[in-house]
């Protein structure tokens, strides 16, 4: 099936997008109609007693009843830490945990963990409005789009 001229020039708009510098005919392809997968890095979920865990008994026993435990577990349940890096400096000035705790509970922090997400093929956003698009692109259409854009 042959592109209409509205269709044809949305197909080379999207093929001059950034996204597609450096991409093979094949790849570009493979972005426009295949599902990938897309290897990310975020920080590890914090837990109350996954903090707990890594500090002494006697860190625990202070902590338990120091009056701003109720704000420190909101930041824990908020992921926030650049909050929690603040309350580690404060308890350790305070006495409340020692230099050992605030190492292991900064470490906490800073770790991390590999997720991968789905990334949808770009012709359902890219060409949602285009009347008429087909869903898959014919090749010979598609080669002739990418060779004029992308030589």
């Amino acid at each position: 099936m042959s592109l209409t001229p509205a269709q044809e020039m949305a197909l080379k708009a999207e093929l001059g997008r950034s996204e597609y510098d450096g991409l093979t005919e094949s790849d570009a392809s493979d972005r426009l109609h295949v599902t990938t997968q897309k290897a990310k890095t975020v920080p590890a979920e914090l837990s109350v007693s996954g903090l707990l865990g890594v500090i002494s008994s006697t860190g625990q026993a202070n902590l338990s009843s120091h009056p701003m435990l109720g704000e420190i577990r909101r930041d824990i349940d908020n992921q926030d830490r650049t909050a929690l890096g603040v309350w580690i400096s404060v308890l350790t000035a305070g006495g409340v945990i020692d230099a050992a705790d605030a190492t292991n509970l900064s470490a906490q922090l800073a770790l991390t963990t590999d997720l991968t997400e789905e990334v949808p093929p770009r012709i359902l956003e890219a060409f949602g409005g285009v009347e008429g698009m087909p869903n898959v692109i014919d090749s010979a259409d598609f080669s002739a789009a990418y060779q004029e854009v992308r030589g």
